[in-house]
């Protein structure tokens, strides 16, 4: 089994269906904790993309992930101050502890950073 590093801002459904049983590891690198669940119950986007490589294969439920099986996921959160529009905000050193929780695991194969801006961090 190889494991998707997904770095968010929003936050991952880790009770979701389709990907229960899915989660390799969590980590929130805003209050450095294992919880990643959405502070707010329209927060899907992490979770969307925690399905694309990792939701369950032929479980009738969804989608197949891509991973067709074989690929679990490590759920990073990075936002905090989120929005009613849904936006939030992230800080470089919150993004480099997530980019490093990526490397504590063995089977991390790949990293997917799905957040944008219209500034930038250091």
């Amino acid at each position: 089994m190889r494991t998707v590093a997904i770095i968010d801002g929003h936050g991952f459904d880790t009770t979701h269906p389709d990907l229960a049983g899915q989660w390799a590891d969590t980590f929130n690198a805003v209050d450095q904790t294992t919880n990643v669940m959405p502070t707010q119950t329209a927060e899907k986007h992490g979770t969307a993309c925690a399905g694309i490589p990792g939701a369950e294969f032929n479980n009738t439920l969804g989608v197949p992930g891509l991973g067709g099986g074989f690929l679990n996921v490590q759920a990073i959160k990075i936002g905090f101050n989120i929005s009613t529009s849904f936006s939030f905000s992230t800080s470089s050193s919150k993004q480099a502890a997530a980019i490093n929780r990526t490397m504590t695991l063995a089977s991390t194969v790949c990293i997917s950073m799905s957040f944008g801006s219209s500034t930038y961090q250091t």
